[in-house]
């Protein structure tokens, strides 16, 4: 599921992740110039491909120090 959904990049890496109390798989993958966060439950069935904000994710924390 994560090489079709990657399309034609290559996965660099994965990571495994709880969601949910569940085991799933995530990785970053570059489409069209923008990085795509995916992941996938561990029997394959795909629960999201959508842009990455990762450096949203990490914010701005501190600035207000």
């Amino acid at each position: 599921t994560l090489t079709r959904e990657a399309e034609v990049q290559k996965i660099e890496s994965v990571d495994k992740e709880n969601e949910h109390g569940k085991a799933c798989y995530e990785a970053d993958v570059m489409l069209n110039g923008k990085d795509y966060e995916i992941k996938v439950q561990e029997d394959g069935t795909l629960i999201s491909k959508k842009l990455d904000n990762e450096q949203n994710e990490h914010g701005e924390k501190g600035d207000n120090d």
